[in-house]
Protein backbone atom coordinates (compact mmCIF):
# COMPACT_ATOMS: atom_id res chain seq x y z
CA UNK A 1 0.00 0.00 0.00
CA UNK A 2 1.57 3.53 -0.89
CA UNK A 3 1.68 5.79 1.87
CA UNK A 4 -0.25 8.82 0.91
CA UNK A 5 2.42 12.15 0.89
CA UNK A 6 2.34 14.06 4.56
CA UNK A 7 2.70 17.97 3.52
CA UNK A 8 2.32 21.23 5.74
CA UNK A 9 -0.72 22.83 6.85
CA UNK A 10 1.56 25.80 8.21
CA UNK A 11 4.54 27.75 7.40
CA UNK A 12 6.75 30.10 9.79
CA UNK A 13 7.64 32.89 7.67
CA UNK A 14 9.82 36.47 8.99
CA UNK A 15 12.36 38.74 9.44
CA UNK A 16 15.65 37.85 9.89
CA UNK A 17 16.41 37.73 13.65
CA UNK A 18 12.70 38.11 14.40
CA UNK A 19 12.00 35.45 16.68
CA UNK A 20 11.36 32.62 14.09
CA UNK A 21 13.99 30.24 16.05
CA UNK A 22 12.58 30.69 19.17
CA UNK A 23 9.35 30.64 17.90
CA UNK A 24 10.30 26.93 15.89
CA UNK A 25 11.99 25.69 19.44
CA UNK A 26 9.02 26.60 21.13
CA UNK A 27 6.36 24.73 19.16
CA UNK A 28 8.25 21.37 18.24
CA UNK A 29 7.89 20.57 21.67
CA UNK A 30 3.75 20.43 21.59
CA UNK A 31 2.90 17.23 21.24
CA UNK A 32 -0.10 18.02 18.30
CA UNK A 33 2.75 20.26 16.29
CA UNK A 34 4.85 18.62 13.93
CA UNK A 35 8.03 20.70 12.26
CA UNK A 36 10.56 19.86 9.75
CA UNK A 37 13.70 18.75 11.47
CA UNK A 38 15.40 21.12 9.05
CA UNK A 39 14.26 24.51 10.37
CA UNK A 40 14.97 26.25 7.20
CA UNK A 41 14.62 23.95 3.96
CA UNK A 42 13.66 27.48 2.43
CA UNK A 43 12.84 24.78 -0.31
CA UNK A 44 10.13 27.11 -2.14
CA UNK A 45 12.47 30.22 -2.35
CA UNK A 46 13.52 30.42 -5.95
CA UNK A 47 16.65 32.34 -5.42
CA UNK A 48 19.07 30.24 -3.03
CA UNK A 49 21.46 27.11 -3.87
CA UNK A 50 19.49 24.81 -1.25
CA UNK A 51 20.29 21.73 0.14
CA UNK A 52 16.55 20.36 -0.32
CA UNK A 53 16.51 20.52 -3.83
CA UNK A 54 13.81 17.93 -4.93
CA UNK A 55 10.09 17.76 -4.36
CA UNK A 56 11.00 14.37 -2.91
CA UNK A 57 13.04 15.35 -0.25
CA UNK A 58 11.39 17.98 0.51
CA UNK A 59 8.07 16.07 1.24
CA UNK A 60 10.89 13.19 3.04
CA UNK A 61 11.02 15.80 5.75
CA UNK A 62 7.44 14.88 7.09
CA UNK A 63 7.66 11.41 6.52
CA UNK A 64 8.24 11.02 11.12
CA UNK A 65 4.43 12.57 10.96
CA UNK A 66 2.70 10.39 12.91
CA UNK A 67 -0.68 11.95 14.37
CA UNK A 68 0.02 15.11 14.60
CA UNK A 69 -2.68 17.74 13.38
CA UNK A 70 -0.85 20.53 13.09
CA UNK A 71 2.31 20.09 10.27
CA UNK A 72 4.72 23.13 9.40
CA UNK A 73 8.13 24.18 8.76
CA UNK A 74 10.01 27.28 9.38
CA UNK A 75 12.13 29.28 6.78
CA UNK A 76 12.15 33.24 7.48
CA UNK A 77 13.61 33.49 3.85
CA UNK A 78 9.84 32.99 2.85
CA UNK A 79 8.79 36.88 3.69
CA UNK A 80 11.15 38.80 1.63
CA UNK A 81 11.72 36.50 -1.79
CA UNK A 82 9.10 37.82 -3.79
CA UNK A 83 7.85 34.31 -5.55
CA UNK A 84 7.53 32.72 -1.83
CA UNK A 85 4.07 33.61 -0.85
CA UNK A 86 2.35 32.99 -4.09
CA UNK A 87 3.90 29.39 -4.60
CA UNK A 88 2.97 28.68 -0.93
CA UNK A 89 -0.58 29.82 -1.29
CA UNK A 90 -0.92 28.00 -4.88
CA UNK A 91 0.30 24.55 -3.92
CA UNK A 92 -1.06 24.57 0.11
CA UNK A 93 -4.46 26.65 -0.25
CA UNK A 94 -5.62 26.12 2.59
CA UNK A 95 -2.25 26.44 4.84
CA UNK A 96 -1.75 28.93 8.14
CA UNK A 97 1.01 31.84 7.76
CA UNK A 98 3.05 32.73 10.81
CA UNK A 99 4.82 35.94 10.36
CA UNK A 100 7.53 36.96 12.39
CA UNK A 101 7.95 40.80 12.76
CA UNK A 102 10.72 43.11 14.94
CA UNK A 103 10.92 46.85 15.58
CA UNK A 104 13.53 47.93 12.87
CA UNK A 105 15.90 49.59 15.71
CA UNK A 106 15.89 46.29 18.07
CA UNK A 107 16.79 43.97 14.64
CA UNK A 108 19.47 46.17 13.60
CA UNK A 109 21.33 46.04 17.35
CA UNK A 110 20.75 42.77 17.50
CA UNK A 111 22.52 42.17 14.35
CA UNK A 112 25.08 44.17 15.16
CA UNK A 113 25.94 42.06 18.45
CA UNK A 114 25.31 39.29 16.19
CA UNK A 115 28.26 39.56 14.30
CA UNK A 116 30.49 41.25 16.87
Amino acid sequence: MIKPITQPNFFILGAAKSGTSLLYETLIEHPEIFLSPDKEPSFFCNHLDKHINSTAKYFDLYEEVKDEPIIGEASHIYLTDPSSPRILKGLFPDAKFLITLRNPADKAYSQYVHLI
